[in-house]
């Protein structure tokens, strides 16, 4: 459960961040934390947590 709370907000985090330097830099610099966040996620913690961290970022896009 922890873990779950941790990603949702990691997850939330990674789309401010995104969303703040798309808007500062426009469609030159166009980041993808998010994929990076669920590459991660993926690495560090299973497949379980990579398809959660999936899910969330899905929702937030």
């Amino acid at each position: 459960m922890a873990k779950t709370v941790i990603i949702l907000i990691l997850t939330f985090f990674f789309f401010l961040l995104e969303f703040f330097l798309f808007n500062v830099f426009g469609r030159t610099f166009k980041p993808n934390f998010l994929i990076l966040l669920i590459i991660f996620c993926n690495l560090f913690w299973g497949i379980r947590y990579s398809i959660i961290a999936a899910v969330f970022a899905g929702i937030m896009k």
